[in-house]
């Protein structure tokens, strides 16, 4: 049996994390509708999709924290690809997000997007350790086998 290294257990309990919060945004949607709506993005979702566009996002979040953090906490590779691609898009959006918000001189907002995008990568960096894929079973190369 494979050990789950101590950062995998983290990252897949973060995504509990978010999927207990979505379900309670999801909850309070229900009993106060879309009036406990207040951040900026929930704002723009509502003006341009309505009501089914924040329950697509919520809805969707949930499904996919929990797969990630499922696959995470059995050490299944695509719960780890998964989180991967997860990261890389989160990584990429943040990025223009700080362009963005350096455009609009919006520096206390560019610099909360940097931090996101740091952290994107930084768990990027880490899924991608040769540690961590043999943890989830990925055969990798050494520099002996012309890696």
């Amino acid at each position: 049996m494979r050990t789950r290294p101590i950062g995998v257990s983290l990252l897949a309990a973060l995504n509990f994390v978010v999927v207990a919060g979505m379900a309670g945004v999801g909850a309070a949607l229900l009993v106060r509708g879309a009036a406990v709506l207040h951040s900026p993005v929930a704002q723009r979702v509502l003006q341009h999709e309505g009501a089914g566009g924040v329950w697509f996002l919520v809805l969707s979040t949930v499904l996919l924290a929990a797969l990630m953090g499922i696959g995470l906490l059995r050490l299944r590779d695509w719960g780890r690809q998964l989180m991967m691609i997860y990261c890389g898009i989160a990584l990429a959006s943040s990025g223009l997000m700080v362009l963005a918000e350096m455009l609009r001189f919006a520096v206390d907002a560019a610099l909360v997007w940097l931090g996101a995008a740091i952290v994107a990568g930084w768990i990027l960096r880490y899924l991608t350790r040769p540690t961590i894929k043999q943890a989830f079973g990925v055969p990798v190369k050494s520099k002996a086998q012309g890696a």
